[in-house]
C-alpha cells in the first residue's frame, strides 16, 4: 500500500485514541541517561525531563550547568482524562497534521519491515494512537504540575502536551536509515 493510500484511507478517521486505545509510553529511567528523557520546556531556568519513577513519572528540571533535580513525582492517568471540546478538536487536527508529515510513514515503514507480518495501514493507525496518548498523558502530568488535578484537560493543557511529545515522535528511525 503505497503512503498515499494509507493517508487517504486514514484522512476521514478519528485518530486520537479511545478510551481502550489510551496506552502512553511510559519514559525511559534516568540511569538511561538524560539525554533520552522526554524534554519540555515550563517556565524554569531549565527544561524539564520526564522519567520512570517508582510509583509515577518523575519531572526531573534539567540544570544549565549540568545534573538534575527532581520537581516532583507525579502518578500518570491510568484512563484516558476528559478533553474539553476545543481540546479534542485539537488532538484531531495534531494527528492529521502529523500523518502528513514525511517522516510519520517512513518510520511506521521501517517498524513494519522489522516484523515478520505487517500491515501498514494498521501500524500507522496504531501508532497514531499512541501518539495522542503520550499527548494526553504528558498534558495531564503538565497540567498536574500546574496544580489541576489532570481529570480534564483544556485546549492549553492539550498544547503543552503536543510540547512535551512532538520531538520524540519526529527523533524516530526510519526507513532510510536502512539505504
Amino acid at each position: 500500500m503505497s503512503e498515499e493510500d494509507v493517508r487517504e484511507r486514514l484522512r476521514a478517521s478519528t485518530l486520537a485514541p479511545s478510551d481502550a486505545e489510551f496506552a502512553p509510553t511510559e519514559p525511559p529511567s534516568p540511569e538511561d541517561g538524560l539525554e533520552l528523557l522526554p524534554m519540555f520546556y515550563d517556565a524554569r531556568s531549565g527544561p524539564v525531563a520526564l522519567a520512570t519513577a517508582l510509583g509515577g513519572w518523575n519531572t526531573l528540571e534539567l540544570a544549565p550547568e549540568g545534573g538534575a533535580v527532581t520537581a516532583g513525582v507525579i502518578v500518570p492517568p491510568d484512563r484516558r482524562p476528559r478533553l474539553e471540546p476545543i481540546a479534542e478538536r485539537l488532538l484531531e487536527g495534531y494527528l492529521h497534521y502529523f500523518l502528513e508529515r514525511d517522516c510519520f510513514l517512513a518510520a511506521v515503514h521501517l517498524e513494519v519491515a522489522r516484523r515478520p507480518a505487517g500491515d501498514v495501514l494498521d501500524a500507522a493507525r496504531a501508532d497514531l494512537h499512541a501518539i495522542g496518548s503520550d499527548v494526553i498523558a504528558r498534558g495531564a502530568i503538565r497540567a498536574k504540575l500546574l496544580g489541576t488535578d489532570g481529570a480534564r484537560l483544556s485546549g492549553a493543557d492539550i498544547e503543552r502536551g503536543i510540547r512535551a511529545t512532538d520531538q520524540d515522535w519526529l527523533d524516530r528511525p526510519t526507513w532510510g536509515e536502512r539505504l
